[in-house]
């Protein structure tokens, strides 16, 4: 009798491809890029928040995929802006009012390459390929496309940043650090594409040397965001398919 009479194996298995871990387009460097807007869609969260996914690509070919949330959930009543307390000199508190970073980002966006905020900005049905989890594959998914921003040229404050690599802890039922990283691009800030200007800086009329300073800071730099680099306080270190739709708003 044999150790393997009662294993089953099969002659039409694919045959083991050789593959070295980690080999993966590396992120781009830290620096301003020339971007087009392939894609810009936006979708709810579970909890009711309002989701902008984007998509860009260098003159390369290099994609950048982002989410930015510009508003908050259905608890918090889906707002772009949150409240902190402000203490006045009188002892008082009052309730001061911040954009949600999220909703700042995609607004300036939409400001600089069609000129108008992003709660203005209709959206289309639109089918396109998106990855599937439960497929493991790319499938034909409809989606509310922004198409405003589609193909639209803007510029890009990329960061090479490390995150953490998270798990849904099933006691908590909330994601949280494995104790691994991964590298990926995130747009910091946007550009126009003419002379490298911020939001700011044309609607209030300024020279604008955010592009150069922001260079000074952060070129070729790695901004690690990883859970053992910011409890140490350190931050940085060297180194469209488918039939034309009636246009409706995202945010009716």
């Amino acid at each position: 009798m044999s150790l393997f009479d009662n294993v089953n194996t099969s002659a039409t298995v694919k045959e083991d491809v050789d593959f070295v871990k980690g080999q993966r387009k590396e992120p781009l460097p830290t620096d301003i890029y020339n971007l087009i807007i392939k894609y810009a869609y936006g979708e709810k969260s579970k909890g009711g928040a309002m989701g902008i996914h984007t998509v860009f690509t260098t003159p390369e070919g290099r994609e950048i995929k982002a989410t930015e949330y510009i508003t908050s959930g259905d608890k918090k009543g889906n707002k772009t802006y949150y409240e902190k307390d402000k203490k006045n000199d009188d002892g008082s508190v009052t309730k001061e009012q911040f954009n949600l970073p999220g909703f700042s980002a995609i607004d300036s966006l939409c400001h600089l390459v069609i000129g108008k905020g992003i709660l203005d900005c209709g959206s289309e049905m639109k089918t396109i390929n998106l990855y599937d989890y439960d497929a493991k594959k790319e499938v034909p998914t409809e989606v509310n496309m922004l198409m405003e921003l589609v193909g639209k040229a803007v510029c890009g404050a990329v960061l090479h940043q490390i995150q953490d690599k998270t798990a849904k802890n099933a006691q908590t039922g909330k994601y949280e650090p494995t104790g691994k990283t991964y590298a990926t691009n995130v747009v910091d800030k946007f550009l126009n594409a003419a002379d490298r200007k911020t939001a700011s800086e044309i609607k209030n009329g300024l020279d604008g040397d955010f592009a150069d300073k922001w260079l000074a800071k952060w070129k070729g730099q790695i901004d690690d965001q990883s859970t053992e680099v910011k409890s140490a306080g350190t931050k940085g270190a060297p180194s469209v398919s488918g039939e034309a739709a009636p246009k409706t708003s995202l945010f009716g």
